[in-house]
C-alpha cells in the first residue's frame, strides 16, 4: 500500500472541542478471531456490453457506477471537501462512505487502483467511531475485470 495513502488516512479527523478522532486504516492481519472469511462472487460475460471497447473501459464505468450494480450505496465521504473529485479523477487514497442501510454508514479508502481492477479497505471512520465497521470489521473488497480467452470474469472478492 502506497505510503500516500496511509498518509491521507492518518491525516481524516474529527475535531471536536480541544479533542479529536482519529482514522485508521484495518490491517486484516490485525484481525481477531477464530477465522477468516472470503467471499467470491464472480461475475461471467462472454463479451463486453455495448459500448465498450475494452475490459479497462468497462471496469472504469463498473467503479463510477457502482451503485448501480450493489443494494449498499458508496458515496465520497462527505465529510472531506473535493472528495468527489478525487473519487472521479484520481481514486487512489479516496474515502468511500458506504450506506449499509439508510442509518448506518461504514468507510473504506482506496488502497491499491490498477487498470484493471481496485481495492478497498475498511478503515477506522472517526465520524462514525461506534460503528461495526470502525470497531470490529477488518476486510479487503476486491473489483477488477479479467478477460480469459474470449470470456470476461469480474472476481469480486471480499476478505475478512
Amino acid at each position: 500500500m502506497p505510503q500516500s495513502v496511509k498518509d491521507r488516512v492518518s491525516q481524516f479527523r474529527y475535531n471536536i472541542g480541544q479533542g479529536h478522532f482519529d482514522s485508521w486504516i484495518q490491517y486484516i492481519q490485525n484481525a481477531a478471531g477464530s477465522q477468516v472469511n472470503c467471499d467470491y462472487f464472480p461475475i461471467k460475460i462472454d463479451r463486453l456490453p455495448n459500448g465498450f471497447f475494452s475490459p479497462e473501459q468497462f471496469i472504469e464505468y463498473f467503479r463510477m457506477s457502482i451503485n448501480n450494480f450493489s443494494p449498499k450505496k458508496f458515496y465520497p465521504h462527505p465529510s472531506i471537501s473535493g472528495e468527489a473529485n478525487k473519487w472521479q479523477n484520481e481514486p487512489l487514497g479516496s474515502i468511500i462512505s458506504i450506506e449499509i442501510d439508510p442509518m448506518d454508514y461504514g468507510s473504506v479508502t482506496v488502497i491499491d487502483k490498477q487498470n484493471m481492477d481496485w481495492t478497498f479497505a475498511t478503515i477506522h471512520d472517526p465520524f462514525k467511531p461506534n460503528h461495526l465497521a470502525s470497531i470490529h470489521l477488518m476486510c479487503k473488497w476486491i473489483f477488477g475485470i479479467i478477460k480469459k480467452g474470449f470470456e470476461y470474469t469480474i472476481p469480486t472478492q471480499i476478505i475478512q
